[in-house]
């Protein structure tokens, strides 16, 4: 089995552009689908990887990663014909119903967010490769296979926290026998990672870029001078769940 990683999502900056034109690069970079990647999975085996950025130059680009895909495929001595199945890392089918409630946000789900987008994408790069063979992954799901199935156990607990996925900003799964089965998930409205960009823009820094510059900075500060608004920002519930209040 020869499987086709890819990350990103191709026009999601280039349509808050047209949108809203008139706000600077740091604004524009509060979107999904950055640093778009490739990764070649060869009989359970990752034989090459690449971010798309080191090919077109462009700096956490969320292109369409094909110069990652054809280095991947250099490295493997293979052609885009031998590979079987091409997954993405996002899905957003199934909250198709909610972003048609808006003019704007269907028109986002439809040129950047849908499976028939990233279709078009594959299409446009490589007409023969079959589109049935085409998948998109929860966002989640493939953080957590990536995780899982590199790890060389057999059972254990997963957990992904990041910005968000396509709702959700935590995820715990328990991994067994090859399958991952959702225990539970936190909402993106209660998103730390999404706090943690917020305060690394606040700071004058790059949303969903710089947060390691302040992790970075952290141990040179003070925790107990901003303590209570954290406490204030995020709430640990008792059932372990936690309550963003960043937006506030």
């Amino acid at each position: 089995m020869k499987l086709l990683g890819i990350s990103g999502l191709d026009g999601s900056v280039s349509f808050k552009k047209a949108q809203w034109p008139g706000l600077d690069e740091r604004e524009y970079r509060i979107s999904q689908g950055h640093d778009s990647a490739a990764a070649l999975i060869v009989d359970g085996v990752c034989v090459a990887a690449a971010a798309e950025e080191r090919f077109s130059r462009k700096k956490h680009t969320g292109d369409f990663p094909s110069g990652a895909i054809q280095y991947c495929l250099s490295e493997a001595g293979l052609e885009i014909g031998d590979v079987d199945e091409i997954a993405h890392g996002f899905d957003y089918a199934p909250y198709s119903k909610v972003f048609s409630l808006d003019p704007i946000t269907a028109e986002l789900y439809r040129n950047v967010f849908s499976p028939e987008s990233l279709a078009g994408h594959v299409r446009q790069r490589f007409p023969a490769f079959p589109p049935e063979h085409i998948h998109s992954v929860q966002h989640h799901l493939a953080h957590a296979a990536s995780a899982f199935c590199t790890s060389g156990w057999d059972d254990c607990l997963v957990v992904v926290i990041d910005g968000m996925g396509e709702a959700h900003s935590a995820s715990i799964y328990h991994a067994k026998d090859n399958k991952l089965q959702k225990l539970h998930h936190i909402s993106a409205n209660d998103s730390i990672g999404i706090l943690y960009s917020l305060v690394t823009l606040h700071l004058g820094f790059d949303f969903n870029s710089d947060e390691y510059k302040i992790m970075g900075l952290a141990p040179y500060g003070n925790p107990a001078r901003f303590r209570s608004f954290f406490d204030h920002a995020v709430v640990l519930e008792p059932n372990g769940s936690i309550q963003s209040r960043s937006y506030e």
